[in-house]
């Protein structure tokens, strides 16, 4: 089930664009994050590499909305990227939550989890440095 939603999420990324799709995935697997019992490693890496995934375009955005902002002021292209920073940015904070969820209540039955964070150890130091999830 967390593959499936996971991949989901990652179809929807890279074709779709659903916002609806994102959120009500994201928030099955927060629901279910609590309760997950032996998360294979595979799961476990997708995961991770969703969040990796999200965090990499919320910078790409945010260097075009700063790129922006330095060129012209109250462009309608602005406001786009500044909604769709602000999406990112939620759908950061879900996988976040799910990650601590399974890691606060679940540890125990999932050590994989820990093996995938440790493997993407590079850009969640990454993540640690930007001003706006400190």
């Amino acid at each position: 089930m967390v593959i499936t939603l996971i991949r989901t999420v990652q179809y929807n990324l890279s074709e779709l664009q659903d916002v609806y799709i994102h959120t009500t995935c994201l928030a099955t697997l927060a629901n279910m994050a609590p309760h997950v019992h032996r998360l294979s490693a595979y799961a476990s890496q997708r995961l991770v590499s969703l969040f990796d995934m999200l965090f990499w375009k919320y910078n790409k955005l945010a260097e075009v909305c700063d790129n922006q902002m330095t060129l012209a002021k109250g462009n309608s292209i602005e406001d786009d990227t500044s909604t769709e920073m602000h999406i990112y940015t939620d759908f950061l904070r879900l996988v976040l939550e799910i990650l601590n969820a399974i890691l606060t209540y679940a540890l125990p039955r999932n050590p994989e989890v820990i093996y995938a964070i440790n493997a993407q150890a590079r850009s969640i130091s990454a993540f640690q440095e930007s001003s706006t999830f400190q």
